[in-house]
């Protein structure tokens, strides 16, 4: 996220299918409505979050919760060299890899 990897022992999934998104956020599963456009814009709203608490590995909340605020401001998408790239309206990048 942003530049970085996400600490160690820390996994996170996105997954589409007709028009909803879910995956796992580090500590909790997520899920809500994406709309994405041929011109590359991309909206994810009502985004829904399970509410475990994790204390393990350190820093997964503080993670978790910056994860689900980039994925309510995204703005944009691309697949690049086999991976998918959503920016953030302030700019900020999540890169995700196939499994």
């Amino acid at each position: 996220m942003y530049g970085s990897n996400p600490d160690e022992g820390y996994h996170i999934t996105l997954n589409f299918e007709e028009g909803r998104a879910d995956g796992f956020a580090g500590c909790n599963g997520y899920s809500g409505a994406y709309a994405a456009a041929d011109d590359g814009t991309l909206t994810m709203t009502e985004i829904a979050v399970t509410t475990q608490l994790c204390q393990v590995p350190d820093g997964v909340m503080e993670q978790e919760d910056t994860y689900i605020q980039a994925l309510e401001n995204a703005a944009a998408y691309g697949a690049i060299d086999g991976r998918l790239e959503i920016v953030t309206a302030w700019g900020g990048t999540l890169v995700y890899y196939p499994r």
